[in-house]
């Protein structure tokens, strides 16, 4: 059966995936709606004009390796490489190519199909967070046993400390202050651990503006909060949130010291509470005068293990943890920032239908 120049190019027009076909220099003779849809254009005949497909390697290197093997081989299959769309931005997309040859076996251009490689990069990124995630809940828990074990040393000895002190001691304070501060490594210790196999932990009504206040106690000395102005607006009456305390404690402090390490030292960190009968949720605001997140970053900062801090300063887990709570309690995290102003977090929890009245 002989197939029509109308059916072939009805299968052209109508292919779900980008075709095309360039001479020997690499200009671009035909190409399919599909293919210039793909890379943002209009029309095929405005992606034509770009004239050379020279233009659409997003890399100078995946054209040349691309090309000789080509060359070379006749036949690629699936080559994963990067094109350029027509506003600037790139594509990952798997070519398939040919290299079409006259009688002599010269070749004379190139034919290809082009797919987008987008989503299965999106899902082999997930999926690449995923491994290191099970990996760091691995290596949590073969870590949290020798974590623990000092960390009880020091509770116990601290007690006995002040228990030997006589009444009124000054250093009392201080003994009281380490008690508190290893108690909190010994949660963190837990909440990671939480984090890693799933919602596990306990509930409670939680009086968050407690929270707040406790956990700033806890660093107010820090020698990263000195220079720091802090303003506290936590709102009055404000319903109590049914979740696991040491999960929330762990939201508040990373929210504090990510907004302290963002200023680095100097600035004004502004902390405030409310609640909204209408939509029945509790909010916290944490808006630092740090640099502010650029529009590439905002994607990227909940992503375990990414980090914008310098070398030795920060896990990147602080904030992805602190999202990976708030969703288990039913809230969300929304960031407002303007890159060399201020950035803002804001928390929101959900408060049931009769709580605000109940559980003052």
């Amino acid at each position: 059966m002989e197939i029509s120049d109308k059916s072939f190019r009805r299968f052209f027009e109508e292919a779900p995936e980008m075709l095309f076909i360039a001479d020997r220099e690499g200009r671009l003779l035909a190409v399919n709606p599909h293919g210039a849809g793909l890379l943002g254009y209009a029309s095929p005949q405005e992606l034509l004009a770009v004239g050379s497909i020279h233009q659409l390697y997003y890399y100078p290197q995946d054209e040349k390796d691309f090309r000789k093997r080509i060359e070379q081989e006749g036949l690629i299959r699936n080559y994963e490489l990067t094109l350029r769309k027509k506003d600037g931005g790139k594509i990952s997309v798997s070519l398939t190519g040919n290299a079409i040859r006259d009688g002599s076996s010269e070749v004379v251009g190139y034919e290809g199909i082009v797919r987008d490689f987008s989503e299965r990069k999106r899902l082999e990124k997930q999926l690449l967070h995923l491994e290191r995630l099970a990996a760091m809940g691995k290596l949590s828990a073969e870590l949290a046993h020798e974590i623990n074990n000092p960390l009880g040393g020091i509770l116990m000895y601290a007690k006995l400390a002040l228990e030997d002190l006589p009444e009124g001691d000054a250093q009392a304070q201080h003994l009281e202050k380490i008690s508190r501060l290893a108690t909190r490594c010994r949660m963190i210790v837990r909440g990671l651990l939480d984090f890693g196999r799933g919602d596990t932990a306990e509930r409670e009504w939680v009086d968050i503006n407690q929270t707040i206040l406790d956990m700033f106690d806890l660093i107010r000395d820090h020698i990263l909060f000195r220079p720091v102005r802090v303003e506290m607006k936590l709102g009055e009456n404000l319903p109590r949130v049914w979740g696991n305390r040491s999960n929330l404690e762990q939201v508040a402090l990373n929210m504090m010291i990510n907004a302290a390490e963002a200023m680095e030292g100097q600035g004004t960190l502004t902390i405030e509470t409310g609640y909204s009968k209408e939509e029945s949720s509790f909010f916290m605001y944490f808006k630092d005068t740090g640099p502010g997140i650029s529009k590439e970053n905002l994607n990227k900062i909940f992503e375990p293990f990414f980090t914008t801090k310098k070398r030795g300063r920060g896990t990147g887990l602080g904030l992805s943890i602190s999202h990976g709570i708030i969703q288990k309690h039913g809230g969300s995290i929304q960031i407002n920032s303007r890159p060399g102003e201020d950035t803002t977090f804001i928390i929101q929890l959900p408060v049931g239908k009769d709580d605000h009245e109940d559980t003052r």
